[in-house]
């Protein structure tokens, strides 16, 4: 996301508001934004 929280954690409500395919979107940039912090070494195997 553009803008990360004071806390530096952003949200989202389920339930119908956000369409599935923008969740899945959203949860997929969150995962590859913390993957590619982590050393080369300890990074999964590419999905």
């Amino acid at each position: 996301m553009a803008y990360i929280g004071r806390s530096g954690w952003n949200s989202l409500r389920i339930g119908g508001a956000i369409g599935d395919d923008e969740l899945i979107e959203a949860i997929d940039a969150s995962y590859d934004a913390v993957v590619s912090k982590l050393p080369k070494k300890d990074r999964p195997a590419r999905r």
